[in-house]
């Protein structure tokens, strides 16, 4: 049914360009739209840029020097505000100087009533001073009479009088002991020299000062005592005491007379003796301590006359300050005004430099403004470039400008700024126009070369009327069709028929010999399906050649079964063919698919025969030509000997040679070796394999080109400059290649080694490579453009690995695929740089699409990163919250 599709097709081509026209409708409307809009905008930005280039250096000059008069009385008025200020230090300086100077005479008169309150009391001069010598000349009488005596101190004398009461006592002590102390006991059992040891040893006093056998001295045991004590005796050796625990040197003690502690009349000598001393020594301590209340008159004595002394300085002061006084008052009078005049003038030079100040800042801002003003000017001038007129329009060639005279340049510069982003968004607005218009198929009812030319094609094209006539059209070539689907199933009905006529034909072919059990076997045709009903249904109306209503909707039947369930319409699909059996017993079997016949033996024998019989009909169709192939009976020992012979003798009848296996090896006996020379002679290549390609030779031997490993590898190239690339010693321009043919293509074979000292830029996508010289001429880059298809094969990349010295760059599409395959890239290439465009924050702005983001895969392996370059881009996608095509490269205004 190739020819209902066709009518179909071309039916339905008609039927979508009348969708097209009116999907597009809304685009067109908005082209016609965006168009006049243009129109409307584009005179003046003619006109303001004629305007600007004329007025804008010689109004510009008229800022600067409107902003430089400003900032020079901006500078006196700093210069006034210094000058006040320095004024004002002056005063601040006066100020406390005529404060100090006033407390000083204020602090004078104080003191001065202070002193009268004194002083109001004292006598005269004369007598006071004639008081004080009085003074003077009874200390002097008293320093007199305690130059004749020099006593020691008391305390020195005190000391002295404790010391000889302790003798006194020992002396009293020593007469009251003398003949029942320790030392007279001890005596009886030890030397003298023995009992000085002890003594040096043990405190002496206890051996003088205590009778035996009292609570202070108590002998329980004598001869105990006598041992213990020559065991000190026996610890001492040359003078020296040792235990083991302590060393004393006993030499290094005085020894005592021993002998004065028996003499009883030594004794009380000594006693009279110190307490004679004790007597004079209590007698010298009355003298000193009388000497010492002198001592103690005199000092006071001394600093009375002091006292009186100073007073009377001071009153001599007072005397002579006192007749100052009126001198103090006037100068308190006179400092009090000129610390009033100074606070005044010191609040008049505050309040000036609060009114300078008020006006420097009103100065500074607008010194601010004019700057920010001119600036935003010089800057919005840099962004004014002539706007060109959209390609094809002639609208406004010629016409007169509009009258921009009356607009202040800043105000222009800014209103053709904001008219120019206008326009530039309605340009691109049309452009997204044209693409949503190709993208719905809509460019059929356009062939313009210019934009006026192609809109109004668009809008008649797709008018209501337009459309009508479309519909009418559709209308009148579905009549026809249906006229000749008529004629066509009728011929597939003719087709049909003959083919029931074959498969009868050859039913008698196939049954001319009995095999086996089996007495018949026939192909049979089910006629009862959806299909053929649709067709004797479309076939019997009267009405299909007249194009009434009910014959649509059968039409409409068939196309939804052949194009929307997918039903393929042909002769073999019309029908289901079958297998009907007749057995020798007169039992008959029809199956249909893999329904099983009968025994296996049946089932095998009824293959048999239906495959040879089929395939001898289909390899002698043409021209009586025989054509050998192989076919193998498998489990033909389940037919009995008589029918497996009949069955030979059918296959060799239907030209097949005949073939059997020898023995348990893999060994066949040929009946007809010429045969199979013929067969196999028409199969497979026979012919060297040493000198095909590699893909030719897979072919040859796997009938798979795949299975071919290529050994070459084809780089597509341009250049937009000279640019030489070397081979073994041999050089070539690729930029004369490209002028000539367009493009440049080397193919590097096993043993080449193609190498340029220039650098490489990779694009992605063809634009960039077929017309490279739109922009990197513009980017001014010189060098090879090499071109990678999107991603860059291991024998490229290792290709581009020998380049070392080559600088690589590549320009992707901006998006995270693009950021993944450069960082790819950078694993093998680690010399390999981004290019980011100067301009891509405003091309990610107009063109970004935001589905360019959302991999969370390439998101997590450019985050994992730590490629600077990447990162800085990934950050710029994420801000804008879009990707961009890399044909956008070529979008320049």
């Amino acid at each position: 049914m190739s020819e209902y599709r066709n009518f179909n097709q071309s039916l339905e081509t008609e039927r979508k360009k009348i969708e097209t026209a009116r999907d597009i409708t809304k685009d067109v409307q908005l082209l016609v739209t965006l168009k006049a809009a243009w129109d409307e905008g584009f005179p003046f930005l003619s006109s303001a840029f004629k305007h600007i280039e004329a007025r804008y250096e010689k109004d510009r000059e008229q800022k600067k020097q409107a902003l430089e008069k400003i900032k020079s009385e901006y500078g006196n008025i700093e210069n006034r505000i210094n000058q006040v200020k320095i004024d004002n230090d002056r005063q601040q300086h006066a100020y406390g100087k005529c404060f100090s100077r006033l407390e000083d005479v204020k602090k004078k008169l104080k003191e001065l009533e202070q002193k009268a309150s004194h002083y109001k009391l004292f006598p005269s001069v004369e007598a006071c001073g004639q008081q004080i010598v009085l003074l003077e000349a009874k200390r002097d009488r008293m320093v007199l009479e305690l130059g004749k005596s020099t006593v020691d101190t008391v305390e020195r004398i005190e000391q002295k009088i404790k010391s000889v009461q302790r003798e006194i006592a020992g002396f009293e002590s020593q007469l009251k002991n003398i003949t029942s102390n320790l030392l007279f006991v001890l005596k009886k059992h030890f030397s003298a020299a023995d009992i000085q040891t002890l003594m040096k040893m043990i405190n002496k006093d206890i051996f003088i000062s205590f009778s035996v056998d009292t609570p202070d001295l108590h002998i329980q045991d004598e001869a105990g005592l006598i041992q213990q004590l020559n065991l000190l005796l026996l610890r001492c050796e040359n003078g020296v005491y040792t235990d083991g625990n302590i060393r004393v040197d006993l030499n290094r003690i005085a020894p005592v007379d021993i002998a004065d502690y028996f003499n009883h009349d030594q004794i009380k000598t000594n006693l009279d003796h110190a307490k004679k001393d004790e007597t004079e020594l209590l007698q010298t301590l009355n003298v000193a301590r009388n000497y010492q209340q002198k001592e103690r008159e005199k000092s006071a004595l001394d600093q009375t006359i002091r006292e009186q002394t100073n007073d009377l300085e001071g009153y001599k002061s007072f005397l002579t300050d006192k007749d100052r006084k009126p001198e103090f008052e006037r100068q308190f009078s006179d400092t009090a005004d000129a610390l009033n005049r100074v606070m005044e003038k010191k609040k008049s030079n505050d309040a000036q430099i609060d009114a300078l100040n008020k006006r420097i800042i009103g100065d500074k801002f607008e010194i601010e403004q004019q700057q920010a003003a001119l600036q935003q000017m010089e800057a919005d001038r840099q962004r004014v470039t002539i706007v060109k007129d959209l390609e094809g329009n002639t609208a406004f060639a010629g016409a007169d400008c509009q009258d921009t005279d009356d607009i202040k340049i800043d105000r222009l510069i800014r209103d053709y700024v904001l008219k120019s982003q206008d326009l530039s968004d309605i340009k691109s607005r049309i452009y997204q126009c044209f693409s949503n218009i190709e993208l719905r198929g809509g460019n059929r009812f356009s062939s313009g070369k210019d934009i006026p030319a192609r809109i109004k094609e668009f809008e008649d094209s797709t008018s209501e009327e337009t459309i009508e006539n479309y519909e009418r059209v559709l209308r009148r070539n579905e009549t026809a069709a249906t006229r000749q689907l008529g004629a066509m199933l009728k011929n597939l009905r003719d087709q049909f028929y003959s083919f029931e006529y074959e498969i009868k034909r050859f039913n008698r072919e196939m049954n001319k010999h009995q095999i086996s059990n089996i007495r018949k076997i026939e192909f049979i045709v089910d006629e009862n399906n959806h299909i053929l009903s649709i067709i004797k249904t479309l076939i019997n109306e009267d009405s299909i050649f007249g194009g009434d209503k009910d014959i649509f909707r059968v039409v409409e039947r068939f196309n939804e079964l052949i194009d929307k369930k997918g039903v393929k319409i042909s002769l073999p699909n019309l029908f289901n063919l079958g297998i009907a059996v007749q057995l020798e017993n007169g039992k008959e079997i029809k199956s249909f698919g893999n329904t099983s016949i009968q025994s296996t033996g049946t089932d095998l024998t009824v293959k048999v025969v239906v495959n040879v019989m089929l395939l001898s009909r289909i390899l002698h169709v043409k021209h009586n030509q025989i054509l050998n192939i192989p076919a193998y009976i498998d489990e033909a020992g389940q037919i009995d000997p008589v029918n497996q012979q009949t069955l030979i003798d059918q296959c060799a009848k239907a030209g097949f040679v005949h073939w059997e296996r020898s023995g348990r090896g893999g060994i066949y006996t040929l009946k007809h070796p010429e045969a199979v020379k013929t067969l196999l002679a028409a199969t497979g290549y026979h012919g060297s394999t040493e000198s095909l390609t590699s893909k030719a030779r897979a072919v040859a031997r796997h009938k798979d080109a795949h299975k071919g490993r290529d050994d070459t590898l084809l780089i597509l190239l341009s250049a937009t400059k000279e640019v030489m690339w070397q081979n073994n010693g041999r050089s070539i321009n690729i930029h004369q290649i490209v002028q000539d043919c367009g493009i440049a293509a080397i193919l590097v074979k096993p043993g080449d080694n193609w190498v340029t000292q220039d650098p490489i830029a990779l694009v992605e996508n063809m634009d960039l490579l077929v017309y490279a010289v739109r922009y990197f001429e513009t980017i001014h880059f010189q060098g090879s453009i090499l071109y990678y298809s999107g991603w860059v094969s291991r024998r490229t990349l290792a290709w581009l690995n020998k380049q070392k010295n080559t600088p690589l760059v590549i320009f992707p599409d901006y998006d995270l695929v693009g950021l993944k395959n450069y960082l790819l890239l950078k694993e093998t290439l680690p010399h390999i740089k981004i290019y980011v465009p100067e301009n891509l924050p405003d091309l990610l702005k107009r063109y970004g699409k935001a589905d360019k983001l959302t991999s969370s895969t390439d998101r997590k392996i450019i985050e994992q990163t730590q490629d600077a370059d990447a990162l800085k881009l990934y950050r710029l996608l994420l801000k804008y919250g879009v990707g961009l095509d890399q044909e956008s490269l070529m979008l320049m205004d």
